[in-house]
């Protein structure tokens, strides 16, 4: 999986394919679906699980603008692995430019598109492969359990 860099707080990822560029209910959830189930496949993730077990992940139920962006918490640094972004990538594939901001990661949230993740330059541009990126990552993680 390709790795880019960004030196921003925000990078835009607005609805090309809206007049008014909205993104309706409906495809939020949509997204939101396919995204969930490629998550709850590697741990527990709220706020849909059975609430008896801690979850790994967390998926915001929200929709906050109208960018194509999915908002993620890893819970759980183990489960945090390249399979877990490759199936996070995976899911996004049947909706061409949605993303998933992921992290919390040394304050810096990953973006995973279907064929490429975006990291700050500052915080993560010296890695050069997924295996790089997972363990400097995990080894950054400031999540909230």
């Amino acid at each position: 999986m390709k790795i880019e860099t960004f030196d921003v707080d925000y990078v835009p990822n607005p609805n090309i394919k809206s007049k008014s560029g909205a993104t309706s209910f409906q495809a939020f959830w949509k997204v939101r679906d396919s995204v969930l189930k490629a998550s709850q496949f590697h741990g527990p993730t709220g706020p849909e699980d059975d609430g008896k077990t801690k979850p790994s992940f967390w998926i915001v139920e929200d929709q906050y603008n109208d960018d194509l962006y999915q908002i993620m918490e890893v819970y759980d640094v183990e489960k945090f692995s390249e399979r877990y972004i490759q199936d996070i990538a995976a899911s996004l594939k049947k909706h061409k430019g949605w993303a998933v901001a992921i992290g919390n990661f040394d304050k810096s949230k990953f973006l995973i598109f279907e064929d490429r993740i975006l990291v700050r330059e500052d915080k993560f541009g010296d890695c050069t492969t997924l295996t790089e990126l997972v363990r400097k990552a995990q080894a950054k993680a400031d999540f909230k359990a």
